[in-house]
């Protein structure tokens, strides 16, 4: 077959009927290679188009938001789920800056978030709250990922956004409820705390009650007989009352004897039935009465701020003069050196409260928390039974007395007596 230059034009003359033929053939050939390689490339490209249309169904389908962010913070790619989630449709999403779905208080953290994603490369990780075309918020969880190109230059960055309102709302019920448990735990272990004290307390009274009721008259007998022997000798023998040393040390006596009586007046007390027995009356006139009743010393000055409006009520008389008379006696105690002793009534509530307040040396804190177990006393004279049937006898009255107090400062004691439980029809 003669060469031909590119020049030259294909003349068939110049062919033989060989060269004709083989040239068909070749020709034929290449034609048949041709369909096959386009038959194979249709069949890549439809499976290309399958694969593609697969991938877009995974990918808008997802039962999560797909984001495609520019380094500029602007949506270039959505899936259906993202868009629903942001109240947005895909035609309107494009171009748009996710910030404008952040709250303004929250927008300085996620650049912050973006900032550190593009220089770490790391993927990075936030939950906030998010803002939804419609303005409604929901909490979300972001999963930021840097999208490299092929020439490994950054481009823009993927998001992949889950609602987690219903697993915050969770968590808050559970953080709640496990709050509220700790609440009830603890509230419950106090109450098990107070039984116990209760009970301890109990356990005390019942047995100082069932000693003190066997021995308190026992020693009182020859106290009244010591007592009828002072008498019997300030009568009897003429140089007493001249003497002065005789006439101090009888008088030493005569006090040690009340005072040993009122021991064993409270004595008494725990042993014997300590149920109220109510008669009508006014605390603010019964309050006067004790205060006339007692010996107030001359250091000591006495205030009175008593409702005018009390109502008339109905009380064990003797249970709450000993409260008062107890409370009272403990303020001057108190205050060695003088001092004022505030007693306050109002009504409060469904309650009538009744305050003495002294500006004593005042109780420790650690000592307040026992000042009403029985036998405990910070006094030097006393054997710890006053507050305690104190405490007792403001509970007959179905009512509650509380303490404040701070060294050198003073004392408080509010005594709260329930109206509807006890007032007078």
């Amino acid at each position: 077959m003669p060469k031909k230059t590119k020049k030259d034009h294909l003349n068939i003359s110049d062919y033989s009927v060989n060269e004709i033929e083989h040239l068909i053939e070749d020709l034929q050939t290449h034609q048949i290679e041709l369909e096959l390689q386009n038959e194979e490339l249709r069949q890549q490209e439809l499976e290309l188009t399958k694969i593609r249309l697969r991938y877009t169904d995974l990918y808008d389908f997802a039962p999560v938001g797909y984001l495609s962010i520019s380094n500029k913070g602007l949506i270039t790619e959505s899936n259906l789920k993202a868009t629903e989630l942001l109240g947005e449709v895909k035609t309107t999403i494009i171009n748009q800056p996710f910030s404008r779905y952040i709250p303004i208080g929250d927008q300085e953290e996620h650049y912050k978030c973006r900032k550190r994603l593009f220089e770490s490369g790391v993927e990075q990780f936030c939950e906030r709250r998010l803002i939804r075309k419609d303005l409604k918020e929901f909490d979300g969880h972001c999963k930021c990922v840097i999208n490299k190109e092929v020439d490994g230059q950054v481009g823009d960055f993927r998001m992949i956004l889950t609602d987690i309102s219903d697993q915050t709302a969770a968590k808050k019920k559970i953080e709640e409820f496990t709050h509220n448990l700790e609440a009830m735990v603890s509230e419950k272990t106090l109450a098990l705390e107070r039984a116990q004290d209760q009970l301890i307390t109990k356990g005390k009274l019942a047995a100082i009650g069932k000693l003190s009721g066997c021995v308190a008259h026992d020693i009182r007998n020859p106290l009244g007989v010591i007592n009828n022997s002072i008498y019997f000798l300030s009568q009897v023998i003429p140089d007493i009352p001249t003497n002065k040393t005789v006439t101090k040390h009888l008088k030493i006596i005569e006090k040690e004897i009340l005072r040993t009586n009122e021991i064993i007046d409270d004595l008494l007390d725990i042993s014997k039935s300590t149920d109220a027995k109510p008669s009508s009356g006014n605390l603010n006139d019964f309050i006067n009465l004790i205060l006339k009743q007692s010996i107030i010393p001359k250091n000591i000055m006495v205030e009175l701020n008593l409702h005018n409006n009390l109502p008339v009520m109905s009380f064990d008389h003797g249970q709450i003069q000993r409260i008062f008379l107890n409370l009272i006696s403990n303020a001057i105690q108190a205050m060695v050196n003088g001092g004022t002793l505030t007693i306050t009534t109002r009504p409060i509530d469904k309650s009538v409260e009744i305050c003495f307040q002294d500006t004593g040396t005042g109780i420790s804190q650690e000592n307040v928390e026992k000042i009403f177990e029985p036998l405990y006393t910070s006094k030097t004279k006393g054997v710890g039974l006053g507050l305690t049937i104190a405490k007792t006898f403001v509970e007959n009255h179905g009512g509650k007395i509380m303490i404040a107090s701070e060294l050198d400062k003073g004392t408080l004691f509010k005594v709260y007596l329930p109206i509807t439980a006890i007032q007078t029809s």
